[in-house]
């Protein structure tokens, strides 16, 4: 069955690391099993159920982890640059530096100027 393959893949690419790989997998793979499910409804009704059910699980977590593995705070892009609001509550001017963008563009080289 090619649901269970690519569930398998997926529980691979989540091991792995590859949360986004992983959850594509899975995701392909609960579509399958649903396909499978309305189309032939009497085929191992327990079976299909039952990988429904793990590959609901499956994919649960791979969202709980792509989750918590993003930042909390900053601009979300996992950059460690501050966010807009954070630059926008920030003085601008700190001590012969001036802070644009998020980065600290010195005041008295003219190279800097004009940015």
């Amino acid at each position: 069955m090619d649901a269970y393959v690519k569930a398998q893949q997926g529980e691979k690419e989540e091991q792995a690391g590859h949360l986004d790989i992983a959850l594509s997998k899975l995701k392909e793979a609960a579509r399958m099993l649903d396909e499978v499910g309305k189309k032939f409804p009497l085929w191992a009704p327990t079976i299909v159920k039952y990988r429904k059910t793990r590959t609901a699980d499956a994919i649960a977590r791979v969202e709980d982890a792509i989750a918590k593995s993003k930042p909390s705070h900053g601009d979300k892009s996992g950059n460690g640059a501050p966010s807009t609001q954070e630059r926008a509550a920030a003085p601008k001017d700190r001590g012969g530096f001036h802070f644009d963008d998020g980065i600290f563009v010195p005041l008295d080289n003219p190279r800097w100027r004009g940015w």
